[in-house]
């Protein structure tokens, strides 16, 4: 029967009969005509009842149950309800505990975590009220439509096993059987291990234009990175999808964070996105390409079709997604996705380098130079020809750079033989990158901006290093300019002009130190030797006292002196006596007496 906003006027009619036999009726006979006309009209009998209330105005008289709105159960106890049936779901199915098992276990007196005595059923009707029911919780969390400005913006990448072939070497494509293929039957699968494919698909976000290969094995870095230098690059027509985007959105999957991956992506300025864990609708582009290979183009087409090698297959998958891009409409733009990702101009399509290159930069990492005094690198790059040639940098401009710095360096794979530089971002405190041109030089070996000599003149740049040489004279020996403090450092002036005193320091801190106790010891054992004095023979002696006596040195002093000493020579710590002896008057008038020969050494 129609909603009762829409029942015919003859239905309305019938209605007033209705009504009035009921009015007219005995107790017990109300039953029998709403059954009647329920079977009339064909609905149950409680909607007869409301038609005519909502009709006709009809009111039954019947009291309002006094229980009528109570449930007979919490909230709280609907949520362990729930908590129990979601906590028992499969991760990829659709078991779990019965309702029947959950609530027994729950209301046992064990347990005793709900009271509530309502059915089973009733049960699973309130937790559908509150919004508890696990076939509500499970649906998926709302999701916002994200827009991006042009094609090459984002790419999502995803890799995923084929389930539907294998390819063997001796018969190509094969279909993996589902009778022959499944998990009670492991040994089967072990043995096409080696020759399962992985499809890898990468999705524009902006046209949803397409690509997908497939490569034998498992997922892997290797797999990874030769598929994104495939999809950057041009395919000769056969495809209109190239380039590299600016940004590439992954899985958490172990290879698409590899380093091999990230140092590919990073060097070719495409920024890596990865969203969270079990979070397909993330990467929805991505998927629904998956979707519709797997549809399309493994079930529909390769069903009817011969493949003898990898290379076939990848050959006719790029075919079919050239094909289906450029002739299915997109839902949401009404036209073919290569129509859509073709809007994309001159300054958003970023052309990858050759291939063989893209490859080193998967195997580049950063290499760390040190920087000059002159504020350069060195560094030597692979060309084309594959030979090495070095080449020089200047890195002034790189922020906070001062001679002796080891820096990280790497190719720039779109400019070469420009290279770029590592530097930590202050604003961020994360490695950032800043590019560099190589300094070209004349034959003579000289920079091509080099100043001439008696032409121009020229002062090297100030780094930091030297700004700093500067503010530290200044800080040690003041004054009011440069050329004051150089000025008094030369001079030998003391260094914060003598306000320092480390002696004072040392005293003050030596008051602080406790009486040490003398230590007991032990005397040590010294040889006594005798040391005898240097001997002068007769005329050095002669000599060094005519040097101290002057004019009254006599020529009878040296008869007297070879008369008293000889040949043994006169000792050389006697002369100060001698001198002394002599001096008072002169040897001629009063002849001097032989002294005593005293013992040398102290004892």
């Amino acid at each position: 029967m129609p909603p009762s906003h829409q029942i015919s006027a003859d239905q309305v009619l019938y209605l007033h009969e209705v009504r009035t036999r009921l009015d007219k009726a005995a107790h017990g006979e109300c039953g029998a005509i709403a059954d009647e006309a329920a079977a009339q009209l064909g609905v149950t009998r409680s909607t007869i009842h409301r038609l005519l209330a909502e009709q006709l105005g009809r009111d039954t008289g019947r009291k309002r149950r006094s229980d009528a709105g109570k449930r007979g159960v919490t909230h709280d106890e609907l949520m362990k309800i729930s908590a129990a049936l979601m906590g028992t779901f499969r991760r990829k199915g659709i078991n779990r505990m019965t309702a029947d098992d959950a609530v027994e276990l729950l209301r046992h007196d064990t347990v005793g975590l709900i009271s509530t005595q309502l059915s089973t059923s009733r049960l699973l009707v309130l937790l559908r009220e509150a919004g508890l029911h696990p076939d509500q919780l499970r649906l998926p969390e709302p999701a916002i439509q994200v827009a991006t400005e042009h094609p090459n913006q984002f790419w999502q990448v995803d890799a995923s096993v084929c389930v539907v072939y294998y390819l063997s070497n001796a018969t190509g494509l094969q279909v993996m059987d589902e009778k022959k293929f499944y998990k009670n039957k492991p040994a089967n699968i072990t043995r096409v291990q080696e020759e399962r494919l992985i499809r890898y698909t990468a999705a524009d976000v902006n046209s949803h234009d397409f690509l997908t290969r497939y490569y034998l094995g498992s997922e892997s870095a290797a797999n990874l990175g030769e598929f994104l230098i495939w999809a950057f690059g041009d395919k000769g027509g056969r495809h209109p999808m190239h380039g590299v985007p600016l940004h590439l959105e992954f899985d958490p999957g172990a290879a698409n964070t590899s380093a091999p991956v990230l140092n590919l992506c990073e060097r070719l300025k495409s920024k890596v996105l990865v969203h969270e864990r079990h979070r397909s609708r993330s990467n929805g582009s991505v998927e629904k390409a998956h979707h519709l290979v797997e549809i399309h183009f493994e079930l529909a087409s390769l069903r009817f079709a011969k493949v003898a090698s990898l290379d076939d297959l990848n050959d006719k998958a790029l075919l079919w997604s050239h094909w289906y891009c450029g002739t299915k409409n997109h839902s949401r733009y009404g036209r073919p996705r290569h129509a859509q990702w073709l809007t994309i101009t001159a300054d958003q399509l970023r052309i990858a380098p050759p291939a063989d290159v893209m490859r080193r930069l998967m195997r580049a990492h950063p290499i760390k130079r040190k920087v000059d005094t002159n504020l350069e690198i060195t560094f030597a790059l692979r060309g084309a020809d594959g030979k090495v040639s070095r080449h020089s940098y200047r890195v002034r401009h790189l922020p906070g750079v001062k001679a002796g710095d080891m820096v990280p360096v790497v190719a720039d794979p779109y400019h070469p033989p420009s290279v770029e530089v590592g530097y930590v971002d202050g604003s961020t405190g994360r490695l950032a990158w800043m590019p560099f041109e190589a300094v070209t030089f004349t034959s003579a070996g000289y920079a091509t901006d080099a100043p001439q000599r008696g032409q121009e003149l020229r002062a090297a740049p100030r780094g930091l290093l030297d700004v700093n040489r500067d503010a530290v004279v200044q800080t040690a020996y003041g004054g009011d300019t440069l050329d004051e403090a150089k000025e008094r450092q030369e001079k030998g002036g003391l260094v914060f002009a003598g306000q320092v005193d480390p002696f004072a320091m040392h005293k003050a801190d030596a008051a602080q130190l406790p009486t040490y106790m003398p230590k007991r010891g032990h005397q040590v054992a010294v040889e006594d030797r005798a040391v005898s004095t240097r001997r002068l023979t007769v005329p050095e002696a002669c000599q060094e006292l005519k040097r101290r006596l002057g004019e009254r040195y006599t020529p009878q002093v040296y008869g007297w002196v070879q008369a008293r000493f000889g040949a043994d020579g006169v000792p050389e710590d006697q002369l100060e006596t001698l001198a002394e002896q002599l001096a008072p008057s002169a040897p001629a008038a009063q002849p001097v007496a032989p002294m005593p020969l005293r013992a040398v050494g102290g004892l």
